[in-house]
C-alpha cells in the first residue's frame, strides 16, 4: 500500500535527503511540502509538483498523511513532534533527534499514544561498507571489541565551510553539537548501549572558524568497552574508524569506503601476508563497490523511461528509512524508541558539558 507522504521543512536536508529519496520510492505517494517561510515552501511545492503550506498539522489533515519527514531545524523537532503527533501520522526525524533525553521521552511518547511510529536518521548505518565491517564484528573476526577511536575532520577553517545553514551556530555546540550524533549512533553500532558519556577535550578559538569549537573529544562507555569520538573543523583528516578487538583491529574508512585489518606481525613473513591480504582485501572491496555504482547509476537511468527500483537507492539511509517508516511497522524500524533514547542521554551529556566548559 503506497503511502501519503509530507516534508516538514524545505531547507537542504528536507530537499536534498528527504524529498530527493521519497520521490522515487514507490511506496511513498509526495503529496506535500511544509516551511514557516511561505515564499521557499511555494518554490519547494512547485519544483516538485506537490502542494505548499506553512502549518504542518493544516498539511497533515487536509492532505490525509500517512506520514511525514521532520527536517526542520534541531531545536524545533521537539515542538514540531509534540503538535503533530495526535494526528497518528508516522515521523521520521532528522538528527540530532532531541537536545535532552526529557524531550526526546517526549516526543516518543507523544507518538506512541496515537499508535504512529516514530524513529531518527541514522542514515550512515545503512552505508554497504558500516554493514560489512559490522557483520564481521558480530562474526567474530575481530573478538571481543575493546575500543573504538573515531576521528574526522572537516578543514572549515582553510575555507571549506561544509555547513551553510544559519541554524548551526544557533545550537548548543555548533557544528560539533550538528554531527555529534553520527558518532554517537556509529559507535553504539560496534559497541552496543551507552551507560556512560562525557567531554574529554576541546579546542576553541581557532582564527577563520565560525564557531566557538575547533575540536573537540568525547568519551562513551559500554560497560567496559570505551569509544572515543573526536570532529576536528582545523583538520583534514578523514572519516575513520578503529575498532579495537581482542584479536585482531579493523580500521574503517569511511570516506574512502575501504576497511583493512590491523595485525601485529611476530616475523617477516607475517608481515608480508599481512600486507599482501590487506592488497587483496582493497582490491576486492573496490571492486564492490565500483560494482554497485555502476548497477545504481544504471538502475536509476531507468527512472527515465518510470521505472522506479529499489537497487537504484541501495546506498541510500535516507531511502532505505523512509521504505521502513512506510511500512508503518514497528518491528521492522531498524532505529528504534530505545535507540533513540540511548543516542540522546549520550549527546546530552556530552553537549552539557561542552556548553559549561565554555563557559568558564
Amino acid at each position: 500500500m503506497v503511502q501519503r507522504y509530507g516534508v516538514i521543512g524545505c531547507g537542504g536536508a528536507g530537499v536534498n535527503r528527504h524529498l530527493s529519496n521519497a520521490v522515487p520510492n514507490p511506496r511513498l505517494s509526495v503529496r506535500a511540502v511544509c516551511d514557516l517561510d511561505e515564499r521557499i515552501s511555494r518554490e519547494t511545492a512547485a519544483e516538485f509538483g506537490v502542494t505548499a503550506y506553512t502549518d504542518a498539522r493544516e498539511m497533515i489533515d487536509a492532505e490525509s498523511l500517512d506520514a511525514v519527514s521532520v527536517a526542520t531545524p534541531p531545536g524545533t523537532h521537539h515542538g514540531v513532534v509534540t503538535e503533530i503527533a495526535s494526528t497518528g501520522v508516522d515521523v521520521l526525524v532528522e538528527k540530532p533527534f532531541a537536545r535532552t533525553l526529557a524531550k526526546a521521552e517526549e516526543m516518543i511518547s507523544a507518538c506512541a499514544k496515537s499508535g504512529s511510529v516514530i524513529t531518527e536518521v541514522n542514515n550512515q548505518l545503512f552505508r554497504p561498507l558500516v554493514r560489512w565491517v559490522t557483520e564481521r564484528i558480530r562474526n567474530g573476526y575481530v573478538g571481543e571489541v575493546n575500543a573504538v577511536i573515531s576521528y574526522v575532520g572537516v578543514n572549515d577553517a582553510a575555507g571549506a565551510d561544509t555547513v551553510k545553514a544559519d541554524w548551526v551556530t544557533e545550537i548548543d555546540g555548533e557544528r560539533f553539537g550538528e554531527d555529534l550524533e553520527h558518532r554517537i549512533y556509529l559507535t553504539r553500532n560496534f559497541i552496543g548501549n551507552i551507560t556512560e558519556a562525557s567531554l574529554v577535550d576541546s579546542v576553541t578559538e581557532i582564527e577563520g572558524l565560525p564557531y566557538d569549537t575547533a575540536e573537540a573529544t568525547a568519551l562513551v562507555r559500554a560497560g567496559n568497552t570505551s569509544g572515543y569520538l573526536t570532529m576536528s573543523f582545523r583538520s583534514s583528516c578523514p572519516n575513520v574508524f578503529l575498532i579495537v578487538g581482542t584479536r585482531r583491529t579493523l580500521l574503517m574508512d569511511m570516506s574512502s569506503r575501504i576497511a583493512i585489518t590491523l595485525d601485529k606481525p611476530d616475523s617477516g613473513s607475517e608481515l608480508l601476508q599481512g600486507n599482501l591480504e590487506n592488497v587483496i582485501e582493497i582490491l576486492s572491496q573496490s571492486a564492490k563497490r565500483a560494482g554497485i555504482h555502476a548497477r545504481t547509476v544504471a538502475l536509476r537511468k531507468l527512472a527515465d523511461f518510470g521505472a522506479t527500483l529499489d537497487g537504484a537507492y541501495a546506498t541510500s539511509g535516507h531511502y532505505q528509512q523512509l521504505s521502513e517508516l512506510a511500512r508503518g511497522d514497528p518491528d521492522r524500524i531498524t532505529v528504534t524508541p530505545n535507540d533513540i533514547r540511548n543516542n540522546a542521554m549520550a549527546y546530552e551529556r556530552v553537549i552539557d558539558e561542552m556548553v559549561t566548559a565554555a563557559s568558564e
